[in-house]
């Protein structure tokens, strides 16, 4: 066909006024050439002239689809606007414009168009109703209310994983605003969906703490122990309320407790702080403020970095530019990179002091131990300080001499033992003869003789069998002594089956459903008493090896992921709010086709991270995923592009494949 001349007659046509004959050549030529916006937009025109407004409606969607394909955002957003004004009513036209908003950052009146997109489902699709009110929430950063409304949302539509999810969120933002009470009135509305959920009852009672309400975070504190007994976390919150109330005695023994299980866990900064909150307390006892004082050592030991040293500062031009680079980058969260700086060094460089320290700190830094410690054993002194230095950071490694070697002998303060658990004989001397009105910690006072009946009462239900009798009896204990972590820990033992033998029901009974305690024990706090309890046999139990660290929780989870078993995977990590957990639960999150899920938390973890955490570049890589999944090609190219920015040789293979699928959408 001759297409210039058919279009010739159509604008001939027109002149005339033969409007229908220059639509029907029109359309010959769409026939011919689908793919020809201007001809297609001009058809719609006609349309609207002949006021077939449907017919114009259908061909102006296909031009602005087409101008969004080939990312011409600026040019679909003068087309969805024309489209909005003929279909006000179709709330898909305002989310799509408000797409394109987006993509050409003009966010307010992107916001306002999610909001009136919003407008038009809120009643009748609430699945809708959400999406939208996520995407006015993604537009509005610094502003909570938005965030509101969309946890109360899914909260009303029974979506409850995500209601919880978007609670403990917010609290987060809460927190970081310094707004306590938001942040503890959001986790409570957490709380109310997952009530035995311990993270979050924690972070409540944290809350509760920051505003000086120590009852109600005690309440928080008490329901999370009846659960998770051997929680480090607890131990310090509960310090703190119990200081709060005014109950010294009973929070001495508690951070006392607390110094002693980080010890064990090598915690040395949080075990100075608890050192330092029991002395507090009315701690003058000369041992605890020597333990205080060789902490407080330890801890300023296991910060020394040798490459941070005067020592190991470099001395030629070429040590200085090869240094530099790695610490820039090691710093920046590129470790790998630095390490390359190093491979790359030429020999001289890399026989002098500072290389070597600067790459066995990187070994060490990346979980290579060894390797590292094998580096610092081959560096051979140059001076007395260096010397000390070296053996101070090796002892902190783990790493000791062999018999005969030679070792730099380290400060008077430093090669003074820890205080142990065991007191010394001055120690016992001390417990022994406490000063008056100064009870020790060994020593329990008497309690009440109605509690010390009502308890053995208890205690013999429990023995019997009498689950549910015997909690109620320590109930009844706690009722006028609510911090009593003796009884609280009894009533955990009971429900979680860890009594002896002699305490499970006898033959023929039923055995007790764990739905029959589900319910948390809701106490009334009376005025605190300043009555003491012994706190030493409480946590007794604490366990620093039950408490899996979030590394290994993020890899259980990817475990469960590369099985398939992905709702498995996102209820291992559920209230983790690390970067590298949030993308993990996205991963999750996408593998259960929940895609709208998976860019909130990869857009979370962007939002709140650094291009510096080691996860934040699989972050970029994933939403890019997420984007080319919803066909949002603008961000998912835009994403790519930030991954090649940080990482230019990033998974090429898999990147090529992407960025061919972003070519083949646009010619759609």
């Amino acid at each position: 066909m001759n297409r210039d001349k058919i279009e010739q007659e159509a604008m001939n046509l027109l002149r005339r006024g033969q409007t229908e004959k220059a639509l029907e050549a029109y359309l010959s030529i769409l026939r011919h050439d689908p793919r020809d916006r201007r001809v297609r937009q001009k058809v719609a025109e006609l349309y609207l002239t002949l006021g077939r407004k449907p017919e114009a409606v259908r061909h102006l969607t296909d031009v602005a689809r087409s101008l969004r394909a080939a990312g011409q955002m600026r040019a679909a957003v003068s087309i969805y606007k024309q489209l909005v004004g003929l279909k006000p009513d179709q709330h898909e036209l305002r989310a799509d414009l408000a797409e394109c908003l987006t993509e050409v950052r003009r966010l307010p009146e992107a916001r306002r168009a999610w909001e009136e997109a919003f407008s038009l489902v809120e009643r009748r699709d609430p699945a809708k109703a959400i999406e939208y009110a996520r995407a006015v929430s993604r537009l509005s950063p610094g502003e909570l209310p938005p965030k509101v409304r969309v946890a109360e949302l899914l909260e009303q539509n029974r979506r409850i994983d995500e209601a919880f999810d978007a609670w403990v969120e917010l609290g987060r933002e809460a927190r970081r605003y310094g707004r306590p009470d938001d942040q503890a009135r959001f986790l409570e509305r957490a709380l109310a969906l997952q009530p035995d959920h311990i993270p979050t009852l924690l972070r409540t009672a944290e809350a509760r703490i920051a505003q000086g309400d120590y009852r109600a975070a005690l309440t928080h504190i008490q329901k999370a122990y009846t659960r998770d007994p051997r929680n480090v976390d607890l131990l310090i919150l509960l310090g703190q309320a119990l200081q709060g109330l005014g109950q010294v005695d009973k929070a001495r023994k508690v951070w006392i407790q607390a110094a002693r299980h980080l010890a064990e866990t090598g915690d040395m900064e949080r075990r100075v702080d608890a050192l330092r909150h029991a002395i507090e307390c009315g701690g003058d006892d000369p041992a605890l403020l020597r333990e205080l004082e060789n902490a407080d050592a330890e801890a300023r030991r296991s910060r020394i970095r040798l490459h941070e040293m005067s020592w190991a500062a470099p001395r030629t031009d070429d040590e200085v530019r090869v240094i530099i680079a790695a610490n820039t980058l090691a710093d920046y969260g590129f470790p790998d990179r630095a390490r390359e700086v190093l491979d790359r060094a030429d020999s001289q460089v890399k026989a002098g002091v500072p290389w070597k320290v600067r790459h066995a700190e990187l070994l060490i830094a990346q979980g290579d131990r060894d390797a590292g410690i094998e580096v610092l054993r081959s560096i051979q002194p140059e001076s007395e300080e260096m010397a000390a230095d070296l053996a101070t950071r090796l002892e902190v490694l783990g790493h000791r001499p062999e018999p005969g070697a030679s070792a730099a002998p380290p400060d008077e303060g430093e090669a003074e033992e820890l205080v142990d658990d065991e007191p010394t004989d001055a120690g016992r001397q001390a417990s022994a003869s406490p000063p008056s009105g100064s009870p020790s910690i060994g020593t329990p006072p008497t309690p009440a003789v109605d509690i010390a009946v009502l308890e053995q009462e208890a205690d013999r239900l429990a023995d019997d069998g009498d689950v549910e009798g015997a909690i109620a009896a320590y109930r009844r204990i706690l009722e006028v002594d609510p911090t009593n972590m003796e009884v609280l820990r009894k009533i955990g033992e009971v429900m979680s089956g860890r009594r002896h033998a002699a305490r499970r029901p006898s033959a023929g009974a039923a055995p007790a459903s764990a739905e029959e305690f589900s319910e948390p024990i809701a106490l009334a706090i009376p005025e605190p008493s300043l009555e003491t309890v012994d706190f030493g046999s409480a946590f007794s139990e604490v366990d620093p090896d039950a408490m899996a660290s979030l590394d290994e929780l993020l890899l259980d989870a990817r475990a469960l992921i590369e099985v398939g078993l992905h709702d498995e995977a996102q209820e291992r990590l559920r209230g983790q709010d690390d970067l590298e957990a949030l993308v993990v639960q996205a991963i999750a999150a996408r593998g259960m086709g929940r895609l709208d899920g998976a860019q909130t938390r990869l857009e979370r973890a962007i939002q709140g991270g650094t291009e510096h955490h080691p996860a934040y570049i699989e972050a970029l890589w994933e939403l890019a995923g997420v984007y080319l999944l919803r066909h949002k090609l603008g961000n998912a190219e835009r994403m790519l592009d930030e991954v090649e920015a940080l990482d230019a040789g990033y998974r090429p293979m898999e990147m090529a494949i992407r960025r061919r699928a972003i070519a083949l959408l646009r010619q759609r």
